[in-house]
């Protein structure tokens, strides 16, 4: 069965009429999901997409509040790490990157979005978009060190 992410980034209103129901994970941030729902507020958004796609796993990404998660019935919530922001620029590619990395090696959805979110967050610590983007071996560092949770 193919498995398909979609990015809504940045967000454009003809994704609206996009086969959104053959989609298996939606990744958006708080923008793209207000424009995929009028709803400003993120757990109203997530809300409705979940309404509208029940059968899509989908993640809003909150920056600095972390991200919150839809799979079926069930709402989760990771927090965001503790980092000095110093370029969002690439953080975004390295999040979706990273997720889909640990998906394709089979990691459970927590523990992709949890070294996924690391990797965003290496990220936007450094200058530029794509010489920030972390190794796998220094997200793993980074994970290991305590208090990375805000």
């Amino acid at each position: 069965r193919l498995r398909v992410c979609l990015n809504c980034a940045p967000f454009d209103p003809r994704a609206l009429s996009y086969p959104l129901d053959d989609v298996t994970l939606l990744v958006v941030n708080e923008i793209e999901a207000q424009g995929m729902t009028a709803e400003a507020a993120p757990h109203a958004a997530l809300t409705a997409l979940r309404t509208r796609l029940p059968k899509v796993t989908i993640v809003l990404t909150l920056g600095e509040h972390g991200l919150i998660y839809a799979v079926g019935n069930t709402i989760e919530s990771l927090p965001a790490f503790a980092i000095k922001t110093v370029d969002g620029t690439g953080a975004g590619d390295a999040f979706i990157g990273f997720l889909l990395a640990g998906l394709l090696r089979q990691l459970p959805l927590t523990d992709a979005l949890i070294r996924a979110s690391a990797a965003g967050a290496i990220t936007a610590s450094r200058h530029g978009a794509a010489p920030a983007i972390p190794t796998g071996e220094e997200v793993t560092a980074f994970l290991a060190r305590p208090s990375v949770w805000q």
